[in-house]
């Protein structure tokens, strides 16, 4: 059984489990603090499919963290500086001498020792250079260069090119990581398709390899499988706009003893697509499109968005807005004829706004 936490439609914590204890988690949600999120409790009943199970969750709390700010002090290397930062703490430095003040614990931040590089729409990271890295379960991840390629490879019977081809640890993780610059001007996605390669022993007993796509040291996107066949995924990068980030892709074994080839194809950089329901131009549709149509309606903000065209900003905008939020379309209802009278704003023949 995989249990999932998603916040915002972000998997925030994920744990495979096959024996029948308790096992503890917890999210850090310090970095959100003062919102409104969206929190999911998902359980699956694992990659191989028709497994079944009960999945219980308790001591569901939400707990004030008292942070505790300390001092973190790093030495650069002769010639090297510090050419972005982000995330908890101030950044000072002196010399090749650098300190993060107010860092808080729980928390994290990543300082860039490289120009990040700018991207363009369309981009693929398979061309660009990376950072390679390996890590047994539970240790930190060290650098290495061995295993890694891009050619053609097939998974499920399906061939791509412009493949990432990378061999993961019998017991630990393979990590590749880029530092790139997202563009200011539009809303970004990173679009890809993940697999194991064809011709490799198979699993049958789980729990299989994680795929995970992190930003910042954050997983965005994780998928467990034991299958063979190409499986799509893709992260909104919104919240970056503008931002250097550090993006790694993590092939995770576990402590499986599976020695699997692991696929990574697509890996592109699109404009995320322009939403009518996307009023706050966030880049995808959420709490924050529900407020500013709440507050239309009220009549606490200028009704500017009138998503069904029915002369005024009311219940159903808001309404077309939080089945957007719930990932079932962008709709604006028409006008339809009841009872010999007509209803704006009621469910008639549905369209899509462009």
């Amino acid at each position: 059984m995989i249990f999932s936490i998603a916040v915002d439609g972000n998997i925030a914590w994920t744990l495979s489990v096959s024996k029948g204890s308790w096992q503890n988690g917890s999210v850090n949600l310090t970095q959100r603090a003062g919102q409104t999120i969206h929190l999911r409790l998902l359980a699956d009943g694992g990659p191989t499919g028709g497994d079944y199970g009960w999945a219980f969750w308790s001591n569901l709390e939400l707990d004030t963290v008292t942070p505790l700010s300390i001092t973190v002090g790093m030495a650069l290397p002769s010639g090297v500086t510090v050419t972005a930062f982000t995330g908890s703490g101030t950044l000072e430095t002196s010399g090749t001498s650098v300190s993060i003040t107010g860092t808080t614990v729980p928390g994290g931040f990543v300082a860039f020792l490289q120009p990040a590089v700018t991207l363009n729409d369309g981009q693929s990271l398979t061309g660009l250079s990376y950072t390679q890295y390996t890590a047994e379960v539970g240790q930190i991840p060290i650098a290495s260069e061995w295993g890694t390629s891009v050619g053609t490879a097939s998974s499920g019977g399906v061939s791509e090119s412009g493949v990432l081809i990378t061999e993961p640890a019998n017991d630990g993780r393979s990590i590749l990581g880029w530092t790139v610059q997202l563009p200011s001007d539009n809303p970004t996605q990173l679009s890809f398709n993940v697999g194991l390669e064809d011709g490799q022993p198979a699993n049958s007993t789980g729990p299989g390899v994680i795929f995970s796509v992190l930003v910042n040291g954050t997983a965005m996107w994780s998928q467990t499988t034991i299958n063979f066949g190409w499986i799509a995924g893709s992260i909104n990068l919104s919240a970056f706009r503008g931002q250097s980030v550090l993006i790694e892709l993590v092939s995770d074994t576990g402590t499986t003893g599976w020695y699997v080839t692991t696929l990574w194809s697509g890996l592109t950089f699109t404009v995320v697509p322009n939403s009518p329901c996307d009023v706050s131009h966030y880049g995808n549709t959420n709490v924050l499109d529900i407020q500013q149509l709440i507050g239309e309606a009220l009549g606490k903000a200028s009704p500017i968005n009138d998503l069904n065209l029915d002369g005024a900003v009311n219940v159903v905008d808001v309404q077309i807005v939080i089945d957007a939020s719930l990932k079932l379309g962008c709709l604006a209802s028409g006008s339809v004829t009841l009872a010999g009278s007509r209803h704006p704003g009621l469910a008639g023949p549905s369209v899509q706004r462009k």
